[in-house]
């Protein structure tokens, strides 16, 4: 291995060859049969698109390059509406078609909090019990009134003055003088 790689292919390909190839001396030429020549069949027309059988399709013949082409296109168009070759890829993305909106289904739209605040859904049994809560609250909070007014209404009076100054000088927090740092 004397020689590299590039000093080889360079050889080559000025047509150079290391090994002399041996000619063949003697050639036998042996009689070869003579066989009549079988006519070419008539190229493919539109006819013989329509008579191509759908459950032993064979297009071989139409791709031959001597097919006119519009006959070609003829056969491919009738193999690709066969269903065997009509088969869309899952993984295609982008043969959905996304101009028609998916909404939400109703059931979940009527569970979003949502809904509720814009009342897209009228519940007719439950505005009545609402309204039923909110009158029985109005009940009980008036209920309530009366009781703190009944409990403001001692008969247990004080005669000290002096308790209750003393009672509204705690609520006054004397304020000092931010001292100053030094």
């Amino acid at each position: 291995m004397a020689e590299g790689f590039l000093s080889r292919w360079s050889k080559r390909k000025a047509g150079k060859s290391d090994d002399p190839v041996e000619q063949p001396k003697e050639v036998a030429k042996s009689p070869a049969p003579v066989s009549p020549e079988e006519p070419a069949p008539p190229p493919v027309t539109l006819e013989d698109v329509e008579k191509i059988d759908r459950f032993d399709p064979d297009f071989s013949a139409f791709m031959k390059p001597d097919v006119d082409p519009a006959v070609q296109q003829a056969a491919l168009k009738k193999m690709f509406t066969d269903p065997h070759f009509n088969v869309m890829d899952g993984l295609d993305i982008y043969i959905d078609d996304y101009s028609k909106p998916d909404p939400l289904p109703p059931g979940m739209l009527e569970r979003m909090v949502q809904s509720d605040m814009l009342g897209l859904f009228s519940k007719p049994d439950a505005t009545a019990e609402e309204e039923k809560q909110a009158e029985e609250q109005i009940a009980s909070s008036q209920a309530n009134e009366k009781l703190l007014e009944a409990q403001d209404q001692t008969d247990l009076t004080s005669t000290d003055s002096t308790a209750q100054t003393k009672s509204a000088h705690l609520d006054e927090v004397p304020i000092e003088p931010a001292q100053k740092k030094t």
